[in-house]
């Protein structure tokens, strides 16, 4: 697995060992507050969309977010990440398109 909850006091040890306890610290609290932010944008923006927009807007923050990575990061998006980016792009083309064509 990914992690396992055995591995705590390893993990502890090799951190404090390493003088990055309070480094740790402090990455863990501003990540936490970042992601406390991220929910309440995410909360004020639903209140102000509708569902399907809302989602449609996640999915293409998704893809924004994957392909900033690759680039920042320099790591080659695989072929089924380039398909699955271009699907969430024409999804999002293709309902932005519609609900123009249909609004009432």
């Amino acid at each position: 697995g990914f992690f396992d909850l055995r591995d705590v006091t390893s993990v502890y040890a090799q951190v404090m060992q390493g003088g990055k306890g309070k480094e740790v610290v402090l990455s863990s609290l501003f990540s936490g507050l970042a992601f406390y932010l991220y929910n309440e944008a995410s909360f004020l923006a639903l209140q102000r969309l509708s569902p399907v927009t809302h989602s449609v807007a996640n999915t293409l923050k998704r893809v924004v977010i994957i392909v900033a990575s690759c680039i920042v990061f320099k790591t080659p998006m695989t072929l089924m990440g380039g398909v699955g980016s271009a699907v969430a792009v024409l999804g999002t083309l293709l309902y932005s398109l519609a609900k123009k064509q249909f609004k009432a």
